[in-house]
């Protein structure tokens, strides 16, 4: 199924920079270099796009590719939005504004994603069980619990980054802490993963730091210079558990499952593991 999907996506990324020169050739600008310069302002109608592709090439090929398919969908939209104005209007194209405008609109998409993917926030929730009787309030204090997903470590931040979000997380002054899958992505480093490890053995909690696999955590293409083995080592040498259709019991008195995840092989159903552990109590 992966190998269909990257094959797609090349593909596509294929057309959408095609596209996309073949209409960056009619900008004013390079419509006027052509009347003097021809090689020239093929040049520069091939470097348009690539203004939007070489700089996320530092990040990753997936980034490259998303910030091309973000221009030629924007684009399209632009040129089809244009050609429906100028039939509605019955007017004759002057200049081509259309690109311009599509270059404008992907440059602002793509600045307010990478600050959105790199601005990390908290957002706090507060629950109250249908267990929170009066004895059982008596009983247990209130558990603080942080749960991370999706962090793609070298993709959003870097291992200093993470530790220092981690410092972050310490002053919550957490009971649990819970990493929720894709920690580490195809593009990681082992010295980001090492230091993000490294981080999250400095936390002190309560009940400890729980961890999961994500989709992204083995690696889809293997070229990554660390190994699924080495990352359960190092996260299992700086004390995170990791659970894999697995259960632990809180001090609160409640019951975290930690499910496998369907990239690794089989696993339990939900309703399984719920039935295995839990036996009454809240999961």
């Amino acid at each position: 199924m992966w190998r269909t999907i990257i094959l797609a996506a090349v593909g596509l990324a294929a057309i959408a920079y095609i596209y996309t020169v073949l209409r960056a050739r009619k900008l004013g600008f390079i419509k006027r270099t052509a009347e003097d310069h021809r090689l020239l302002a093929w040049l520069l109608a091939i470097a348009v796009p690539g203004l939007f592709v070489f700089p996320f090439l530092a990040v990753s090929v997936f980034a490259a590719v998303t910030s091309l398919l973000h221009l030629f969908f924007v684009w399209l939209i632009c040129d089809l939005a244009a050609l429906i104005v100028l039939a509605v209007r019955r007017a004759k194209r002057e200049k081509y504004l259309a690109g311009y405008v599509a270059m404008i609109i992907t440059a602002v998409i793509l600045v307010l994603a990478w600050n959105n993917a790199h601005d990390v926030r908290r957002t706090y929730y507060s629950i109250q069980t249908e267990s929170d009787s009066r004895e059982t309030r008596e009983v247990y204090e209130p558990f603080r619990a942080v749960l991370i997903a999706d962090s793609h470590i070298g993709v959003t931040l870097d291992g200093e980054a993470f530790a220092r979000e981690m410092e972050r997380v310490q002053t919550e002054e957490p009971d649990a802490v819970f990493i929720c899958g894709d920690f580490v992505d195809d593009g990681t480093t082992k010295e980001d993963m090492l230091a993000a490890c490294e981080a999250l053995g400095r936390l002190k909690t309560t009940d400890g730091v729980f961890y999961v696999y994500g989709n992204h955590d083995n690696g889809y293409y293997r070229t990554r210079n660390f190994s699924a083995q080495e990352l359960r080592q190092a996260l299992t040498e700086n004390g995170v558990v990791i659970l894999e259709d697995e259960a632990a019991e809180l001090t609160c008195g409640a019951v975290v499952i930690g499910r496998r995840d369907k990239s690794i092989g089989d696993r339990m159903s939900a309703k399984d593991l719920v039935d295995r552990f839990c036996k009454g109590r809240y999961v």
